[in-house]
């Protein structure tokens, strides 16, 4: 939040009085001051202080806001890393659990060739180059940072999706008319929490209201035609 010229009263240290700090410098004694006050400050008296200082009611709120959506985003990006690091972490599983596989198994093969069919064709080979094919483009896969994110968004989508499911599930049971009524307030919530393919939105309203795959696409149509009609 951003300080005209602030006019300080004398404090103790030999501060000048009618001193006058700049918004930087206001900025910056108020956050030291707020981190070594103990406790925490109501509302009464941070517009008390705001008030003090020359600060409008209007821009304090303004400020409230500004924090409080700062505060959400911050959320959102911890949460968001966290998820990413739990979907990396099962992805590097994968990669490891594949490639101690075809270790194991291949050298599994070489030595029973060399037990059983030494002077013969090495037929390992065959598993060690067709698999490997398969391993190598894994490895691309793998350690390629735009296929990772790419998938890590669509792990995101359907996580979320599943989690708006569950808690549409959850909720007390209605008649079936009803609940496919309200297949439409899940579609809103899936939509805007960025799931998008039709056919996830298919998948999630059949789970969700326990209708059939048809009656899930009709719904999903339906939902989409009137979201067209209400954007043009």
């Amino acid at each position: 939040m951003a300080f005209r010229g602030v006019k300080w009263r004398t404090i103790k240290g030999g501060m000048a009085d009618n001193q006058f700090y700049s918004s930087e410098e206001a900025e910056a004694i108020l956050r030291i001051a707020t981190r070594l006050q103990p406790g925490a400050i109501g509302r009464d008296q941070l517009s008390q202080n705001a008030a003090e200082l020359g600060i409008t009611a209007e821009a304090l709120a303004a400020a409230e806001a500004e924090y409080a959506k700062s505060k959400v985003a911050a959320q959102q990006l911890a949460e968001e890393e966290r998820l990413r690091h739990q979907f990396q972490d099962g992805r590097d599983i994968g990669w490891r659990t594949h490639l101690a596989t075809y270790i194991a198994v291949n050298l599994l093969l070489t030595l029973i060739y060399f037990s059983t069919s030494r002077g013969d064709l090495f037929w390992p080979m065959f598993s060690m180059f067709g698999w490997g094919i398969g391993l190598l483009t894994h490895g691309i896969v793998h350690f390629s940072k735009s296929i990772r994110e790419s998938e890590f968004q669509t792990w995101l989508h359907r996580r979320r999706g599943s989690e708006l499911v569950r808690q549409f599930r959850e909720q007390a049971p209605l008649p079936r008319p009803d609940r496919a009524q309200s297949a439409d307030l899940l579609l809103d919530m899936l939509v805007e929490s960025g799931v998008t393919d039709k056919l996830e939105l298919i998948r999630y309203c059949r789970e969700a209201t326990n209708t059939s795959l048809v009656e899930a696409k009709i719904r999903v149509d339906d939902y989409e035609a009137r979201r067209q009609q209400i954007t043009s």
